[in-house]
């Protein structure tokens, strides 16, 4: 008999809500995290322990890749970013616990994080542009703005696809005479 790997198995219900095994891995892995946290950063100093360290050097990885990719300063991005970066990270890492399978491999956390980011993005958006559109510096639209990088993936493959077409023509009209 197939097994469908978007099928999982009620362990018990609140109410009319399924409560799946990814669901109780989940909210162990978050119980996990808000602990190590609290232990760490329950005791912050100048003079920093190896635990914090380590803390200080995730933070600084996760401001660089923020600077890296959307090119401005993480201060207001860091918690959300950060903080899926590293429930990703130890989620998958939970399936190395034998009888454990990873949240992530099953597509209700997936689609989770899809909606927080499809959510966080519009928020930032607003928050970056203001309500009314309007941006201060570039003077365009919130929501031009937002489909901006959409206009140039589907332009780019025009433009080659017209580039390829002038560069065709005149071996074909060569082929015509």
């Amino acid at each position: 008999m197939n097994h469908s790997p978007l099928e999982t198995t009620a362990l018990f219900h609140i109410g009319p809500i399924a409560v799946t095994e990814p669901v109780i891995i989940t909210w162990v892995i978050m119980a996990f995290l808000t602990l190590f946290a609290v232990a760490v950063t329950r005791r912050l100093s100048l003079l920093p322990s190896k635990a914090q360290t380590v803390l200080e050097l995730f933070v600084g990885a996760i401001d660089d890749q923020i600077r890296a990719t959307m090119q401005v300063e993480p201060g207001p991005y860091r918690a959300l970013i950060g903080t899926i970066f590293i429930f990703i990270l130890v989620a998958n890492w939970s399936s190395l616990v034998p009888g454990v399978e990873a949240p992530t491999a099953h597509l209700e956390t997936d689609a989770a994080f899809g909606a927080i980011v499809f959510c966080a993005t519009i928020f930032y958006g607003v928050r970056v542009l203001g309500l009314s559109g309007v941006h201060v510096q570039r003077h365009t639209v919130f929501a031009r703005a937002i489909a901006e990088p959409r206009q140039r993936l589907i332009g780019a493959p025009m433009q080659i696809g017209w580039r390829k077409l002038d560069l065709d023509l005149p071996r074909i009209r060569c082929g015509w005479q």
